[in-house]
């Protein structure tokens, strides 16, 4: 990532900042922790060397690749390919119905999710189909749970299709909604898989806003949203499990709606499984032997040195069903 391995930004914030070695490590392992390892080492220290003001490249090139985004990034201009567009989202935000929309966007070089607040803005999208190509400036990125995203902000200027901009094709089997055998998968795909669960294990929880989703903080004797302030607050499920298509196997971590549609169970029914966990040996094993479809992204875990898939989208697969068709077909 910009030619600086892990060692240089370490070194640089220790230059700089005057820090230890050790004290770098505490705070790139706690950064990953928090992002449920879906971030690389190198990336966990450019975001520290970013909270301590610490510039480490140039951002007075003014068009930015996908993959050299990083969190607190500005002032760049980025060029991306639309390769697929989802629907429209409404919410209630302090009594304010808002709006929000998802696209997946890609260059030559990764992939990434556009989120897109501003209504006006939104209704830009409405001229907007995969394959086209914006341009656009003044937005923020952050690292999420579903991998790298890029949010517009209300400056924020978009083109669409401009005049002499060229955008080379995404390497992603995903964009061409193809199936990816597991022994095929490669770090920063974006792909779909189907095959069968094998192992679960148990769900880990934290609390969340029931309106956004997001985590939410304990103050005061109550539950706390940045966005949305005092809440009653919701059992969120983190899922992980192993996942087999006959050509090998990968971890999988599953989020929020999707893990809760592996799981099938209501809220209340989430909140007992978080106070009693041995209630969960009944739910795995109906989960065992599952079949299913994910889409998701391939990350490189860099503690355990595997690559583990962040799903993204949940779909019911029947082998048997599948088969006939295809055997109906010919």
């Amino acid at each position: 990532m910009f030619g600086m391995t892990y060692e240089d930004i370490v070194q640089r914030i220790i230059d700089e900042k005057g820090l230890t070695k050790q004290e770098i490590e505490i705070k790139v392992n706690d950064r990953l922790k928090k992002l449920s390892d879906l971030i690389s080492k190198e990336g966990a220290a450019h975001i520290i060397a970013n909270e301590l003001g610490i510039k480490l490249i140039d951002q007075s090139k003014r068009d930015f690749k996908i993959k050299n985004l990083f969190s607190g990034v500005r002032g760049i201009t980025l060029n991306a390919r639309v390769i697929a567009k989802y629907d429209v989202r409404e919410f209630n935000r302090n009594n304010t119905l808002g709006k929000v929309q998802n696209l997946l966007i890609g260059d030559d070089s990764e992939t990434c999710r556009l989120v897109i607040w501003d209504t006006s803005q939104i209704s830009i999208m409405d001229k907007v189909n995969p394959g086209d190509i914006l341009r656009f400036n003044e937005f923020y990125v952050k690292e999420s749970s579903f991998g790298k995203e890029v949010h517009l902000t209300n400056s924020s200027k978009i083109e669409i299709n401009p005049s002499g901009v060229v955008v080379g094709e995404t390497n992603s089997d995903f964009s061409k909604g193809e199936l990816v055998k597991i022994k095929d998968l490669t770090e920063s795909q974006n792909v779909m898989i189907q095959g069968t669960i094998v192992q679960v294990f148990d769900p880990r929880f934290y609390d969340a806003c029931p309106e956004c989703r997001k985590k939410v903080t304990f103050e005061n004797g109550m539950f706390k949203c940045n966005e949305h302030g005092n809440i009653k607050e919701i059992s969120v499920p983190i899922l992980n499990l192993y996942f087999d298509d006959g050509t090998g196997v990968i971890r999988t971590v599953l989020f929020r709606e999707n893990a809760k549609k592996i799981l099938c169970l209501s809220d209340e029914e989430l909140i007992e499984i978080r106070k009693n966990p041995d209630k969960f040996n009944e739910i795995k094993e109906r989960i065992l032997g599952e079949q299913y479809k994910f889409s998701g992204r391939v990350n490189k875990n860099e503690v355990y040195d595997r690559l583990e898939l962040n799903v993204n989208s949940v779909s019911r697969f029947d082998a048997k069903e599948t088969a006939q068709e295809l055997i109906s077909s010919l």
